[in-house]
């Protein structure tokens, strides 16, 4: 399992996990708990998106750090998951 980012919002990393699931990578949001406690506070993590199967990490980095015009960058098309998954 490898850390793929994370977020200042729970949001946030509920709508990359979605993007990247959407994708056929599994992942996990790790320090959940914390998220809804943060408030610039030392001692406290950030919530992150953990990419199940190392070996799927690329791809995932990939759809993270496309370039796109969209506002936003985490939606997903059919053609662009499936293009992913065959990689």
């Amino acid at each position: 399992m490898k850390k793929l980012c994370c977020e200042n919002s729970l949001e946030g990393c509920e709508a990359i996990k979605a993007a990247i699931e959407a994708a056929g990578i599994p992942c996990v949001i790790r320090n959940e708990a914390t998220a809804s406690l943060f408030v610039d506070q030392a001692g406290l993590e950030w919530p992150e998106v953990w990419v199940v199967n190392d070996e799927q990490f690329d791809q995932a980095w990939a759809l993270l750090n496309r370039p796109t015009e969209e506002p936003d960058r985490f939606e997903v098309s059919d053609d662009e998951a499936d293009k992913l998954k065959e990689t």
